[in-house]
């Protein structure tokens, strides 16, 4: 059917789907439950959901370490999945192909950004962040895993990690990084910025 497409906000892509849709998220989401045949979750339901344990936070999944997921072939031996650290201060970093320079919301611009920005108009330069952090809670309340990335806080929904075990997704929002991916994707950053900066002859 081609690229169906939601939005909030106006962006570059609704020009390019194929299925535009212009209403209220419940009143979308309601009807879309219903014509798939799914039943509308209740609160009461949500809220008697059973809180994950302290060692519930980690699972081996079907992914690389870029969080893409394996081929069935791959798949079958498991020397090739990787562990999925979601636990309190685990180190995590952004997959390749996020969008916080595309979403255009301020408090992410410096995230994959090639030079120091403002978040906010007339503020302070904030420097380049290279989408590594960790994870700094959990929240029952929203079923969300709370994130500190690049000193901005976000939050992940609960139900990646269900997804992840499956393997359902094509590519994981987060993977896990050692201290020593740090320093090469800050070399990384550098070495881009001066290929930019350099001129023919220098």
């Amino acid at each position: 059917m081609g690229r169906k497409l939601w939005l909030l906000t106006l962006l570059r892509l609704p020009g390019k789907a194929t299925l535009r849709l212009f209403d209220k998220t419940d009143l979308v989401f309601r009807r879309l439950l219903k014509h798939i045949g799914m039943e509308l979750p209740s609160l009461k339901s949500v809220a008697l959901k059973p809180v994950r344990g302290a060692g519930e936070w980690c699972a081996r999944v079907p992914y690389d370490r870029r969080g893409r997921r394996l081929s069935a072939e791959q798949e079958v031996d498991q020397d090739n999945w990787t562990v999925l650290d979601l636990n309190e201060g685990a180190r995590v970093k952004l997959t390749e192909g996020h969008n916080c320079q595309g979403c255009r919301q301020p408090q992410y611009k410096h995230i994959g950004a090639l030079k120091p920005t403002r978040r906010q108009k007339g503020g302070p330069l904030t420097p380049p962040g290279n989408g590594l952090g960790r994870v700094v809670g959990h929240d029952p309340s929203t079923s969300g895993i709370r994130l500190s990335i690049d000193n901005t806080r976000m939050l992940l929904g609960e139900w990646w990690l269900d997804a992840a075990i499956r393997g359902g997704p094509e590519l994981l929002p987060v993977v896990n990084y050692s201290p020593s991916t740090k320093s090469t994707a800050s070399s990384s950053r550098t070495q881009r910025q001066g290929n930019r900066s350099s001129k023919p002859g220098e």
